[in-house]
């Protein structure tokens, strides 16, 4: 299904915090705490983290640099062990690596000797997952993400924007229950970023994927978010949990709007208490 006939069956849906506020529970942090220790003595990354998220939510969580925004997704997908406090996902306490997650880091990650295809389908062939289903649902994303016509081209010879499209590709590919999102249009050009804005919001929708957003980007995190987490400067606290009102599919003109700027203005609010604008 192209992004353009997903979008356009969604227009008839009302904000999504709503409609999920029933979901059941996927994951639960209760007062989780990181610390880490080194030679100057142990660093505080994050402290008493209270958060459940709905199967099905597009949680967003922005905060300034060291706040343990990409300690708390280590923590989710179970590359790292709380200090304190409780983790579960699905209602099962997490202590080992989460292997139902597709994660999408900062940097695409691609192997330079595999076409797009071949580096979508390395997670099917890790997973030991059977090819021929997984290669047309591979195909399908890789549609969807306007990459049809890229399918035996190399890194090499693709934009940094497509290379990311193709990381996303490859972490959906094996249908997840939790999207784990690192960063990943920090490094894109505006209009680059802005149209994987869209895209990406169109396919969470067609996937019905749970995704934690990791950004630093306020506009990015409302624009894309069911809610949105705003975390302080270290120790990483939760400041405010801000639910985002607003109907999708969002177009990009909605930026522009009262509402949308009411949302962004208290996030910045928020911040500039803290000290960090």
């Amino acid at each position: 299904m192209q992004l353009a006939t997903i979008i356009k069956a969604q227009d008839t849906l009302g904000p999504m915090s709503a409609k999920r506020s029933n979901a059941p529970t996927l994951l639960d942090c209760e007062r989780v705490s990181k610390i880490y220790h080194g030679r100057q003595g142990p660093v505080i990354a994050l402290e008493e983290i209270d958060l459940t998220v709905p199967r099905g939510e597009f949680l967003s969580v922005v905060g300034p640099s060291g706040c343990g925004k990409t300690t708390l997704l280590n923590l989710v997908a179970g590359l790292e062990r709380v200090t304190g406090g409780r983790l579960s996902v699905s209602g099962e306490v997490l202590n080992a690596p989460l292997t139902d997650v597709g994660i999408v880091f900062q940097d695409a990650t691609l192997m330079d000797w595999r076409t797009v295809l071949d580096n979508v389908m390395l997670q099917v062939e890790v997973r030991r997952l059977p090819v021929e289903p997984y290669r047309a649902r591979a195909l399908d994303l890789l549609s969807n993400l306007g990459l049809e016509g890229f399918l035996d081209a190399y890194p090499s010879q693709l934009s940094g924007g497509m290379k990311q499209r193709v990381s996303i590709a490859r972490a959906l590919v094996h249908k997840p229950s939790l999207l784990l999102m690192d960063e990943p249009f920090s490094a894109l050009d505006a209009l680059t970023r802005d149209k994987l804005n869209v895209d990406m919001q169109a396919l969470c929708l067609a996937e019905e994927t749970t995704t934690l957003f990791i950004t630093h980007s306020i506009t990015d995190a409302a624009f894309l978010g069911d809610r949105v987490v705003v975390m302080t400067p270290r120790p990483g606290r939760i400041a405010e949990i801000i639910d985002i009102d607003l109907p999708r599919p969002r177009p990009l003109a909605l930026r522009e709007t009262p509402q949308f700027g009411e949302y962004t203005g208290r996030i910045r609010t928020i911040f500039e208490s803290a000290g960090v604008l």
